[in-house]
């Protein structure tokens, strides 16, 4: 009873000593929170005057293993941060503005560590190129954003080459011509989109390239 006493007491003396406020109630120093209820580690690392200070571990809640290694950098202004798979393998990497305002290149890998997808953000929000991977590194789909929402060319490929899919965007919403490929690179079906509806005629073919149907669209509806 006396052991488990003045282990409770160490413990409880411990996190008084690592866990430090100044006059103005201020986070200073080495500080770590854990789960009330399964007394498990969420997160550890240093503070000074409130703002966190280099490499912070964050834990999953059920387990031991690390969610995510954290960098903060000028008071926390930005961090790099590592987000990892509950098996251990690297989930995605990439820089935020302050604790969680995506910026910059991120980068996501599959429970095996290969590389799915890379996005590119600007102040929290989708900006520029972003790539979608097949597992053999190639390139599977390449989109454009623009303040968040999908603007500019939108390609497929079947294996980093060939073009599976080809087509483009406006303001979040389909535009203009969209062609679809077989393998062997004979457009399966053609047509065209306006304002995120199909408008216009569309043709499809066989694998030889050989029309098999018409139709003409008028905003969504197939015309009479």
């Amino acid at each position: 009873m006396k052991k488990l006493l003045t282990l409770s007491l160490l413990i409880f003396v411990g996190s008084l000593v690592a866990q430090t406020t100044d006059a103005q109630g201020r986070k200073q120093g080495y500080w770590k929170k854990m789960d009330e209820k399964t007394q498990k580690l969420i997160y550890e690392g240093m503070f000074k005057d409130d703002k966190p200070q280099g490499v912070f571990k964050y834990y999953y809640p059920l387990m031991d293993s690390v969610r995510a290694l954290v960098d903060y950098k000028k008071d926390g202004k930005y961090a790099y941060a590592k987000l990892f798979h509950p098996n251990g393998k690297l989930m995605a990497k990439g820089k935020y503005l302050g604790e969680s305002i995506k910026d910059s290149v991120w980068t996501y890998y599959d429970d095996l560590g290969v590389m799915m997808s890379k996005e590119n953000y600007k102040n929290g929000k989708k900006e520029g190129k972003q790539f979608v991977y097949l597992p053999n590194g190639k390139t599977a789909e390449e989109r454009n954003f623009k303040d968040g929402v999908e603007h500019g060319a939108f390609k497929q490929f079947y294996d980093g080459v060939k073009l599976k899919a080809d087509g483009n965007f406006i303001n979040g919403k389909q535009e203009g011509k969209m062609t679809y490929f077989y393998p062997n690179g004979i457009a399966a079906a053609t047509g065209f989109y306006k304002n995120g509806m199909r408008n216009g005629p569309w043709i499809y073919k066989d694998k030889e390239g050989k029309v098999t149907e018409k139709e003409l669209y008028e905003y969504g509806q197939i015309a009479d």
